[in-house]
């Protein structure tokens, strides 16, 4: 679906998300990931989310980027914690 910035940020405030992540792939195509604080992401869809392109194989020695969430391409994914038995945790409140 197509969200908007705004529609995004008041998914993540109504449904209490902690962490945001940001996916993207390298230049040979192994997925990479951020993760970022709810209250991040306002910044992030303004100004981007440093990273630091030297540590990634195939970009460019001491580059700076920045990681810039595409609204257009939210996926909204909840994940829950299961025990070694199968159960949920029971304080795990999603």
């Amino acid at each position: 679906m197509n969200y908007s910035k705004e529609e995004v940020m008041q998914f993540a405030a109504e449904e209490d998300v902690k962490f945001i992540r940001l996916a993207f792939c390298d230049v040979y195509g192994r997925q990479k990931n951020i993760s970022i604080l709810s209250e991040e992401l306002p910044r992030a869809f303004d100004y981007g989310i440093a990273i630091d392109a030297s540590a990634i194989a195939g970009f460019g020695v001491a580059e700076q980027w920045a990681a810039v969430p595409d609204q257009t391409m939210v996926c909204i994914r909840m994940e829950q914690i299961q025990t070694y038995g199968g159960e949920y945790y029971e304080r795990y409140e999603r």
